[in-house]
Parts: C-alpha cells; structure tokens; sequence
C-alpha cells in the first residue's frame, strides 16, 4: 500500500469512527425539559402609562429596515420591512387585534364566511373614501388587489394559489372564492392585498410620490424616506378610535 493511500484510508478510518460516536451519542437517553417557567412575551423593559391621549406630538421609534416605496407591491410589506409603516399610512380592510386574538374590520365593514371557509363575503363601509374624493368601491378594492397581482407583491403567489375567483354582487360587497378551505384567509388583507391603492392614482402619478389613500393621513413624496412626517386629515373610517393609527 503506497503512503498517499494509507494516508486516505486513515483519514476514512477516522471519519467512520467520529461519526459512529456522534450517532451513539445522539441515541442516549434523553435529556431534561427545559424550564421556560420564567420566559414571557410582551413589551421589553418597563413602559411608563401613557396617560389620556392628546393631538399632536411626535413619536420616535427604530425599525428594522426603512420605507423605500408607498406603493404595497413595489417593497416587502412585512411587519420588520416596512409593513408597520405601511399599515399606518393604508387604511388596512383587515387588522389583527392583539387583545382578542381575532382579525377585525377595519377599513372593511365585515368581512364572513361560509361553513367550509371556502366563501368569504367582504363588505366594506359606508361612505368610504379616498384622499381624493373617489368612493372606496367594491371595484376600486378588486383594482388594488389585481395591481398587486399583476406586480407580484410580497403575498401575490399565496392569493394565487389560494383564490379561485373574485366576483361582486354590488358596490358594498365583494365575494372571495377559495380553492379549498382556510380559516385563516383574512390574514391576506392584513398586508399587501389589503392596502387599498386607489384606481385614480394611476397613470397620472406614481404610487410612492403623494399616493391617494383611504386613510387618515396624507404624505409628501419622499426620495428615500429617511424621515417620516404625516400630516392628520378627516378620518375615512368613522369606527376608529380618535388617537387609533
């Protein structure tokens, strides 16, 4: 046997040997549980009380990634990428409430389902509108959602895959069908999908540069956003809360 071959076949050997050790190590007996009797979720550090709610002031906060576009299929529209951002500049049809654990209107009225959860019937709000005047219709909502579709948001190949046909049997109503059943489906208008971008914004001007929304808020145009300011306007939604954002 020549050296270069022995030489290989002691490394082999030893390979062989480390790995029959780590497998009898992993087939020992159990360990203990980790206690996770101290471990909590919540806010980090002690949080002060607010006290009664006032106009006006200005809030600082980090965030994980900045605000490179207004427009909801154009980014990642993600808590941690700008989705928080996104949320309090869209008036989102859906919002998941902490406190009861459940999705709850917001821009939409209601939003149920048939007993398979293959149906959804979304009903949006009375007098509803835009920055613009333009009503927030069952067509302005089916023309935001195609948008994004067609631009390949963040979430367009779930929707794809899991929405067989749109149909509306009036202003109010839209009727989501699904290919099969899913009882989480309201989670899709917490993001993209349910960021409403108005039909009236388009050709004339770009989303990300003063976009007509259905929301509080109006924006100046930001060349990369490295400071957010917002100005308040008439509330669009009249179940909110006055300071709600």
């Amino acid at each position: 046997m020549t050296p270069s071959i022995r030489a290989r076949a002691w490394v082999l050997t030893s390979a062989f040997t480390a790995a029959t050790m780590l497998l009898a190590g992993c087939a020992g007996e159990p360990t203990t549980a980790t206690d996770a009797s101290a471990v909590s979720t919540g806010l980090v550090g002690d949080q002060a009380d607010g006290g009664e709610p006032t106009p006006g002031g200005t809030l600082s906060f980090a965030t994980y990634n900045s605000v490179s576009s207004l427009d909801p299929a154009n980014r990642q529209d993600g808590g941690a990428t700008g989705g928080g951002e996104m949320a309090a500049i869209y008036d989102l049809l859906m919002r998941y409430d902490l406190a009861t654990r459940d999705f709850e209107p917001q821009l939409a009225q209601s939003l149920t389902s048939n007993g398979e959860n293959t149906v959804w019937t979304l009903t949006l709000r009375e007098n509803a509108a835009f920055s613009d005047g333009t009503p927030v219709d069952a067509d302005a909502v089916q023309w935001s959602i195609n948008l994004y579709l067609e631009k390949k948001g963040t979430h367009a190949q779930v929707w794809t895959a899991s929405v067989d046909r749109i149909s509306s049997p009036d202003a109010k109503t839209i009727v989501f069908t699904l290919e099969q059943p899913w009882d989480e489906f309201p989670i899709l208008f917490t993001t993209g999908p349910g960021m409403v971008v108005a039909p009236s914004s388009r050709p004339h001007r770009p989303v990300s540069c003063s976009p007509i929304l259905a929301i509080p808020t109006q924006r100046r145009c930001w060349p990369r956003f490295p400071d957010s300011t917002r100005n308040r306007t008439p509330d669009s939604n009249p179940s909110k809360a006055p300071y709600r954002t």
